[in-house]
């Protein structure tokens, strides 16, 4: 796991960055636990599901993976 260092901009926008974005899962799912109308389900599920993709690119930029170390994470997970 990359160390960050809170003293370079670079690393504390990551950081800042990946706790938002946590903050931000933790709103969705609790209104997904609050929510019963389905279309409003639905709306909240794509919201997740595009906070979840800015965390793979977060995590991506973090280890400095390229295009193609991606693809093969991509394609080994289910």
């Amino acid at each position: 796991v990359p160390k960050l260092d809170r003293q370079n901009p670079d690393d504390a926008a990551l950081q800042r960055g990946m706790a938002e974005l946590g903050d931000r899962v933790l709103e969705v799912l609790k209104g997904l636990d609050a929510e019963h109308n389905p279309q409003t389900r639905v709306g909240l599920e794509r919201q997740l599901q595009f906070v979840e993709r800015q965390i793979d690119e977060l995590v991506h930029r973090m280890y400095g993976l390229g295009t193609t170390e991606i693809r093969r994470i991509e394609t080994a997970m289910p």
